[in-house]
């Protein structure tokens, strides 16, 4: 085993409108806070060794954000768990931890799905189990994406994997990572629902193992 500790946490109502960058400031104070044994980078600046998966949104909550935290000596993923959660804020969360083997691939290059659920604040004038079943039916899905360099018209369809409906949410599994990456925003533009009467929530990250199976990324390293 390395010194590295893979965590799960919740980014909550209280904290959902931080951007990625304000979760690492309030990830690191907390680790200052807490007198854990962090490892540093060299270099004239030295940074916590600090890893996240894929960032989450502004403005969406999830149960399921990661990070790999490397020591410099051992310490439990319990101890890691619980010294955090006495100076985490409101709204943060760890959940569950587990010790990273040697040579544990990063957590951006192996997740590959997430699930996210999309709940309506009103009643939608739409039958969600046909609009389900008209979404995964069609060849295409354009949307309008901003991007860097403008609005680009993109086919969203073979980044969707999976769609359910139940008590008006949408449940939806789709691409993650830097290849591909469906937003959960374009699910809803299709729906024409304005953005601000929905709540978007990450369920989950996924790993494909190497049966085909999706796995979450702690599971990937309990396994081994």
């Amino acid at each position: 085993m390395s010194n590295g500790v893979r965590l799960r946490f919740s980014k909550g109502d209280p904290v959902r409108f931080l951007s990625h960058l304000d979760v690492l400031r309030t990830i690191e104070r907390a680790i200052r806070r807490s007198k854990l044994p962090i490892a540093y980078s060299e270099g004239f600046h030295p940074k916590q060794k600090i890893a996240f998966a894929h960032a989450l949104p502004v403005g969406v909550t999830s149960k399921a954000e990661y990070m790999d935290l490397q020591m410099n000596k051992s310490v439990s993923g319990i101890e890691v768990q619980e010294a955090l959660n006495t100076v985490l804020p409101p709204g943060f969360r760890i959940s569950d931890s587990a010790m990273l083997p040697e040579r544990t691939a990063s957590l951006m290059s192996i997740v590959k799905a997430a699930t996210y659920r999309l709940a309506f604040l009103k009643t939608v004038s739409f039958n969600g189990e046909e609009v389900v079943k008209q979404l995964l039916a069609a060849e295409q899905l354009m949307v309008d994406r901003q991007t860097k360099k403008g609005i680009r018209r993109l086919d969203i369809r073979p980044m969707v994997y999976v769609l359910q409906w139940s008590d008006n949410c949408l449940y939806v599994q789709g691409a993650c990572g830097s290849e591909q990456n469906l937003r959960p925003t374009e699910i809803s533009s299709l729906l024409t629902v304005a953005a601000s009467d929905v709540l978007v929530e990450r369920i989950e990250l996924l790993v494909p193992d190497v049966n085909g199976k999706w796995v979450t990324p702690l599971d990937v390293v309990k396994e081994l």
